[in-house]
């Protein structure tokens, strides 16, 4: 927003109350399952949502732009290497080449090739050759083909497997590899550049891998494989191969990895059916292996410069981690920090979770890994819709800071379901008596995860508090509800696993990477964790369990911190509520867990919480609560139609008491208004007063006094969700319901100020901000919206608008003053008057020197009839119209010295010649409106005649083709700078109309309109005819001296000749015959 200028700084004062919000982000799904792909730079991610793909940039999470889709789910996609081509594949067995253009903010995709039907089943895999020209495509049917992506035709076809094709991996090794392969084996200089080995490793669900050369020819017609490496059972997933070409790891679902090697030219002679391939050694992964992939030549665990050999490679499985790998050691060297690997989860440990469902560890199986080396990262795609970034071993000659190896240094959320709540923290403040910085959101979807966003600028990263990776770490069921403490520092969660959980803002745990120390010491001098403890990483927090409250029988579903802390500065909340489906309501001592951090600042084990007291409170499931701000009283709402108001007793421990802390709820009062189930329950932040909201499609204000309904607010079309208090006034409210729209809400006058439509589906989270600068909203169409308050700069738009108009009016006013005709109508048009114009062409036509359009061009007619002297009745009427101005002069007309001259504005169409040029000068956007505007104006027969004069003038000063042209040009749109939602009409312009909807308006009018006149010139004609009929009849009487007969027009004769009223004196007198037939006709 352009800055506040001084003069209206003073008049435009902080508004007590928030009048509009404007939409600032939003966080939306870009990645529902599938493949994706990543820009060399790792900037840009191509990935699948339903039938579509789209472009996400990696740190904001803005979707830069879709590729439609053929109507059919895409099976698979790739990215050139090169980055300059997106390559699709879908059910509808088409393959699609789409050119993209990364260079730009607003990203581009073009369709350059279809393949129609690439196979005759659908494509499985995808791989683009290293030099961006060759394209692999592996089908269900056990087809391989490869394709040449400029030219659109197939190349090679192999055929071999037994079923589908789930890898595929190129070996084209650079000459320069190749070479320097060859002089550390002691040999000469390999093959020339011409000569590069191009093979492809293919594998299936048969367990095999089968090497095709694209080099050799066939003899007999159908391509042999170089060799086939049997060794696994089942599906081949992964296969890695060193860029020298000579080092390949396959992985399976047979939970295996197979390490090979080459010996000897494959090009030369092959041995058996391995074609040079000898098997190394056989390992078991512990996990089904989804990718595997070498780092770049160099990366190594220590800083030896000598340690060039490519010899770490890392792979991601069904477990959900990513490991590193040595493949001269043949074992694992670094696993995840923290990770299921490194508590002994997994593998040897995988006993230990016999308990637990299976769907979890599908949920969070990687599914495809990618190796960025521009950023030193593996970024890991898991089943349940998240992108993780793994820092890795960097080379030498790319020196980084101290990094973890594995450590997670960016996550993205490709697809959050439904999210049920949300919450606002602010871990990093320093001191309880400073504002909340609220720098995390915590989210809850349906899932056993909560994640916690960081809000710090546009970027978007996103942390996953523990589940089910450890039994005490997290919940091990879907979240339900989520609340925060005063000071944003604790966040309690209650879920379907019957326990509610509180977390807090920890240091982050140093945690061993290298699975085994001496294997990681022989790669090279480890990083330390004291040189880590230096880095920027290990300053940061995490977010750790340090509590679990279980008691209830049934699922959690409403959780209340108190809301005054146990004293001035205390960080954290001295009790927690819960309420369940089981309909009773537990209070839980926390005064103890405060204690207990200070002792542990990053506890490995939480809390057992210490339920002080439990009462049923209703009659059905319990949906909300809160605590009101002087933790004296507590508000529950549930299915069975009420809400309810407790006495919350809370003792802390001390002498008194034996140091055990005690709690109590006694009922206090029963609201039973609502019509539906109660969805959520508010304290007023500064009145005796709290809000409920209910299905009934309305929320209610009730008073602590009498415990009475004072206010009732209605407008949403569907069940109200969330209510949440704006501000530490209380005088505003926010809702959120089920019909997708979110309400802001004057709580004195029950109005609603502002309707925030960013939803689709159901809004279960509403979060604002305690300053209430912002609304945070999200739902069940997985969109999260961030809302920013535009009071302030609608406020001041509003007075410039005003000051401008003004000006503008002012402005207007002295160019009639000054006849400035050619000004005054740019003005009307630019300020979007057209009723300013009309009766400014209005004025103009009527002030006329020669009278009216309609006696000008008679006069201007007659002129011409009485002075011209034409060759022929063809040319009198020619001159008749130049002179009425309907047709122009020709060039080379000489001025007739018989010639009138005409008076000022005399011959002029519209009634000025000033306005004539003004028209004949109209810009393609001034020419638009105009024509937009006259077709209104011919809608009424009051404003026709202007209508018509001023369309004249622009068909007399405007070819066809300037017209047409206006249309294909002009851009009737609103302003770039109007500020979105405001509602400001003058402002928003005029919708863009084309030419034939301006055409189709125009003509049933005005020939209405010609009709019209031509039946009242009819009937005119028939009255002077009658008239002078009755004088030729009747004759001239002396009782009429003084009379004159009025002046007869010119009336045509039957053969069409124009006869002049004076010409009928000279005619015979009628019969009294005739006389009685005329009367009798007129009869």
């Amino acid at each position: 927003a352009s800055p506040i200028p001084a003069h209206m700084a003073a008049a435009v004062a902080t508004p007590a109350l928030k009048t509009h919000y404007r939409r600032r982000r939003t966080l939306q799904p870009f990645y529902s399952g599938g493949s994706v792909a990543l820009t060399s730079d790792g900037r840009w991610l191509v990935s699948t949502l339903d039938q579509e793909a789209v472009i996400t940039d990696v740190q904001t999470g803005r979707v830069a732009a879709t590729i439609p889709s053929d109507t059919e789910d895409v099976t698979s996609l790739a990215l050139t290497p090169s980055d300059t081509h997106v390559i699709i594949a879908s059910r509808s067995l088409a393959v699609r080449i789409f050119a993209v253009d990364f260079s730009q903010e607003e990203v581009t995709a073009t369709l350059v090739r279809s393949l129609p039907r690439a196979h005759d089943a659908p494509v499985a895999v995808l791989s683009v050759d290293p030099t961006s020209t060759l394209l692999a495509t592996g089908a269900a049917d056990g087809a391989v083909k490869v394709w040449d992506i400029a030219g659109g035709f197939c190349t090679h076809v192999f055929r071999g497997h037994g079923g589908v094709v789930s890898a595929l991996k190129w070996n084209m090794p650079s000459p320069e590899s190749e070479q320097a392969a060859a002089k550390g084996k002691g040999k000469g200089p390999q093959a020339s550049s011409s000569e590069r080995r191009i093979e492809l490793f293919t594998g299936s669900i048969d367990g095999r891998v089968r090497l095709w050369d694209l080099r050799q020819r066939p003899a007999s017609g159908a391509h042999k494989p170089a060799a086939v490496l049997a060794a696994h059972v089942s599906v081949v997933r992964a296969l890695a191969l060193s860029a020298d070409g000579r080092s390949l790891v396959t992985g399976a679902r047979d939970r295996t990895l197979v390490f090979w090697r080459r010996k000897g030219d494959a090009s030369g002679s092959r041995q058996a059916s391995t074609g040079g391939w000898e098997m190394v050694e056989t390992l078991t992964a512990g996990e089904g292996i989804e990718a595997a992939g070498f780092l770049e030549p160099g990366c190594s665990l220590g800083r030896r410069e000598d340690a060039a050999a490519q010899d770490l490679f890392w792979t991601g499985g069904s477990e959900g981690e990513v490991r590193l790998w040595s493949f001269a050691q043949h074992n694992v060297v670094v696993q995840q920090p923290g990770g299921r690997w490194a508590l002994g989860l997994c593998g040897k440990g995988a006993a230990a979770l016999a308990t637990d469902d299976a769907a979890p560890d599908e949920a969070r199986a990687v599914i495809e890994c990618h190796y960025v080396p521009a950023l030193d990262v593996v970024v890991s795609v898991h089943a349940d819709q998240n992108l993780i970034f793994h820092a890795v071993p960097n080379p030498v000659s790319r020196p980084r800071a101290g990094r973890r190896p594995l450590s997670r240094t960016l996550q993205l959320v490709g697809f959050n379901d439904e999210v049920v709540d949300l919450a606002l923290l602010s871990p990093r403040a320093t001191s309880s008596k400073e504002a909340p910085q609220e720098t995390h959101l915590a989210v809850a979807t349906n899932s056993s995860s909560i994640r916690v966003y960081t809000l710090e600028g546009d970027s978007q990263h996103v942390e996953l508090l523990p589940s089910d990776a450890a039994a005490s770490s997290g919940h091990s069921a879907l979240v339900l509800c989520l609340d925060k403490t005063y000071d944003g520092k604790w966040l309690a969660s209650g879920a379907k696993d019957r326990t509610a959980r509180v977390w807090a803002w920890c240091p982050k745990r140093q945690q061993a990477s290298a699975a085994s120390t001496s294997a990681a010491a022989d790669l090279g001098t480890i990083v330390t964790d004291s040189e880590l403890a230096a880095s920027s990483e290990t300053a940061e927090g995490e977010w750790l369990c340090v509590a679990v409250a279980e008691g209830h029988a049934e699922s959690v579903g409403a959780v209340a911190f108190a809301r005054r802390p146990a004293a001035p500065g205390a960080v954290g909340a001295p009790f927690l509520v819960t309420a369940s489906q089981d309909r009773t309501a537990k209070v839980w001592d926390l005064s103890v867990l405060a204690q207990y951090l200070e002792k542990d600042p990053s506890p490995a084990v939480p809390l057992k919480l210490r339920s002080l007291t439990t009462l049923k409170i209703h009659d059905k499931d319990v949906n909300a609560l809160d605590v009101s701000p002087n933790n004296a009283l507590l508000l529950s709402g549930s299915q069975d139609r009420t809400a309810k108001v407790w006495a919350l007793g809370y003792a802390a421990p001390s002498k008194s008491n034996s140091n055990t802390a005690s709690a109590s709820l006694k009922p206090l009062a029963t609201c039973t208004a609502h019509k539906r189930g109660v969805w959520a329950v508010r304290f007023s932040p500064a009145d005796a007063a709290f809000v409920t909201a209910s299905a009934d499609r309305t929320a209610r204000l009730w008073s602590l006094k009498d415990f009475a309904c004072v206010k009732t607010f209605e407008g949403h079309t569907n069940g109200v969700l969330r209510a949440e208090f704006l501000g530490a006034r209380g005088m505003q409210l926010v809702t959120s319901g089920s019909d997708g729209l979110v309400k802001l809400w004057n709580v004195r006058d029950e109005q609603c100020v502002d309707t925030m439509d960013g939803h689709d589906a159901r809004v279960w989270g509403l979060a604002p901000r305690s300053d209430g600068t912002e609304i945070i909203s999200a739902g069940a169409d997985s969109v999260m919206s961030f809302w920013e308050d535009r009071t302030v700069e609608d406020e001041v738009e509003k007075a410039r608008d005003r000051e401008t108009a003004v000006e503008r009016e002012q402005q207007f006013a002295n160019l009639l003053t000054l006849k400035d005709y050619r000004n005054a109508i740019a003005l009307a048009i630019s300020m979007d008057h057209p009723r300013r114009l009309l009766n400014l062409f209005t004025t103009v036509n009527a002030s006329r020197p020669d009278g009216d359009a309609a006696t000008s061009a008679g006069q201007l007619l007659d002129s011409a009839l009485q002075t011209a002297v034409p060759s022929s009745q063809s040319d009198l009427a020619m001159a008749a119209l130049r002179r009425a101005g309907i047709f122009g002069a020709p060039k080379a007309e000489a001025a007739s010295e018989t010639a009138v001259t005409p008076a000022p504005g005399s011959g002029s169409i519209t009634g000025s010649r000033a306005v004539d040029d003004v028209i004949r000068g109209l810009s393609t956007v001034q020419l638009a409106k105009l024509l937009e505007y006259i077709r209104d104006w011919n809608t009424s027969a009051r404003t026709s005649v202007v209508a018509q004069t001023v369309l004249h003038a622009i068909l007399r000063f405007h070819s066809a083709e300037d017209v047409i042209a206006a249309f294909d040009n002009a851009t009737v749109s609103p302003r770039t700078d109007d500020t979105e939602g405001v509602k400001r009409p003058q402002r928003r312009g005029r919708r863009q109309a084309d030419l034939a909807s301006v055409i189709d308006g125009l003509v049933p009018y005005t020939e209405r309109h010609y009709a019209r006149a031509d039946r009242m010139l009819t009937e005119s004609a028939m009255l002077e005819f009658t008239l002078a009929s009755m004088d030729a009849v009747l004759g001239d009487d002396g009782d009429d001296e003084g009379f004159a007969a009025p002046e007869l027009a010119p009336i045509p004769d039957e053969d069409g000749a124009v006869r002049d009223a004076d010409m009928l004196s000279d005619e015979p007198a009628l019969s009294s015959s005739e006389s009685e037939d005329w009367f009798e006709m007129l009869e």
